[in-house]
């Protein structure tokens, strides 16, 4: 870490930063969205389920391990940058099991070189980069990295294949979305009522929240609308701009509310399930979907 550290200069860093962004989830969900409305439906709730289940298994792991970051144990030695993306614990690394997880469904879902060959690059430089920003410890980089693509070879094969069949979906949805929604409540209202260490709450209280809204909201499309995507490159771009700006709105409305935490749930509840199928539903209605 401090050899990274003593690499450091303006021009390096400004890249380095650049690189990690690509492990941020507001990045990564743009995308997982331009996949799910406008590319393959398939492919998008493949991957965007094993995003979720990975964000799960990451919550609880900082939970289980409490491991504080290097720059909080060695304020004298280690200097971080980008200190604004290393709230919470250290272990495992949040951005690279985000890099290795949808990186790698990339890679494995479009076997395309031009896909291949950039995704790969990312999945080696992010954790690299957590580094050089004196943010995680080796350790964290390399377990986020090996339990991202763990979870990108074992689980996503068989979400892509029970896709299939609409009745194991609607089954899975229904048995997991008021799971993690009621986890998500009780967190809220413990940060809000009851106390407790917010590093330790926040992130699995948010994580809970869009997972249980996706998972209902994609029942409701299976149920209800199981939309197609348009062949018109246009309206598909159309469809994910308005998709994107309405979905912001109705989470930074529900976000307002006084309750602080339980506002912050149900804004990434309503992402979550506007994504997923409400506005799926409205959009066929409007022509942006078939």
């Amino acid at each position: 870490m401090l050899f990274f550290q003593n690499l450091r200069n303006d021009f390096l860093s400004s890249i380095v930063e650049l690189v990690t962004s690509f492990g941020e989830e507001t990045i990564l969900i743009v995308v997982l969205l331009f996949i799910y409305w406008c590319v393959s439906k398939r492919k998008g709730f493949t991957i965007i389920a094993t995003f979720l289940f990975a964000q799960i298994a990451l919550q609880a792991l900082k939970m289980i391990f409490r491991i504080p970051r290097p720059f909080m144990k060695h304020p004298d030695l280690v200097k971080p940058l980008r200190e604004g993306t290393a709230t919470g614990y250290s272990f495992p690394s949040g951005h690279s099991l985000n890099g290795a997880v949808f990186y790698g469904s990339l890679i494995r879902c479009f076997k395309k070189p031009w896909v291949i060959i950039p995704c790969a690059i990312l999945i080696i430089l992010i954790p690299l980069s957590r580094l050089y920003l004196g943010v995680h410890w080796p350790t964290d980089v390399i377990v986020g990295t090996l339990l991202g693509l763990l979870l990108v070879l074992y689980l996503e094969p068989r979400l892509e294949n029970l896709y299939g069949n609409d009745r194991a979906v609607r089954f899975m949805t229904l048995i997991l979305a008021p799971i993690a929604l009621a986890a998500g409540v009780v967190l809220a209202l413990m940060l809000d009522f009851a106390g407790g260490e917010e590093r330790l709450l926040k992130n699995m209280m948010e994580s809970c929240a869009i997972m249980g809204g996706a998972f209902y909201g994609i029942y409701v499309d299976i149920r209800f609308v199981n939309f197609e995507i348009r062949e018109n490159w246009w309206i598909r771009i159309l469809s994910l701009v308005v998709g994107l700006l309405t979905g912001v709105l109705g989470m930074v409305a529900l976000r307002s509310i006084p309750i602080v935490n339980l506002g912050k749930f149900l804004g990434y509840a309503f992402l979550g399930l506007w994504a997923g199928g409400v506005y799926p539903l409205i959009g066929k209605r409007l022509g942006l979907f078939a």
